[in-house]
């Protein structure tokens, strides 16, 4: 497992914070899905590839909350795992990352 510095965090968390959900080009179904703020947050360190851990370690948070979390990620987008999640998520445009 690598630490992830300081920086990386806040830079990443900063990305996060500006994480929005885009109503553009989603389906009828798609577009009435809501996630907390938590959730998109580790919908985009999920999309960003990082880990279980990395994710726990850069929210402070356990790794069993991070899987709670994703589980529930999971469930709400009907996907059984990230890859179809973050393929889910680019197709239907549902985070739009907007930078300051």
């Amino acid at each position: 497992m690598s630490l992830v510095t300081p920086i990386i965090c806040w830079i990443r968390l900063n990305v996060i914070r500006n994480a929005m959900i885009s109503s553009q080009s989603m389906g009828a179904g798609i577009s009435e899905i809501h996630f907390t703020k938590r959730e998109l947050e580790l919908l985009v360190l999920i999309m960003e590839g990082s880990s279980n851990e990395e994710i726990a370690q850069m929210l402070m948070i356990s790794t069993g909350t991070v899987k709670r979390y994703i589980h529930n990620i999971y469930q709400k987008l009907e996907v059984k795992n990230r890859v179809q999640a973050v393929k889910k998520i680019k197709e239907n445009h549902l985070i739009r990352r907007c930078l300051l």
